[in-house]
């Protein structure tokens, strides 16, 4: 991700693969996908949740 913007588009997809019934598993691997190590699709989809979807808060313990 080059940009702010970037990051944000990708925690938007990240709530909406979550909000759709995919696990976070399933997110992590589309991440990892698009150019994003494990540490770095994991770090996005810990913000995604606790910014956009913190009702899926239970999915990262």
């Amino acid at each position: 991700m080059e940009t702010s913007e970037d990051a944000i588009g990708v925690g938007r997809q990240v709530w909406e693969g979550v909000d759709r019934g995919y696990d976070l598993v399933e997110v992590l691997k589309v991440a990892v996908r698009s150019g994003l190590t494990r540490d770095q699709g994991s770090y996005v989809i810990w913000a995604a949740v606790n910014a956009y979807c913190p009702q899926y808060e239970y999915m990262l313990n």
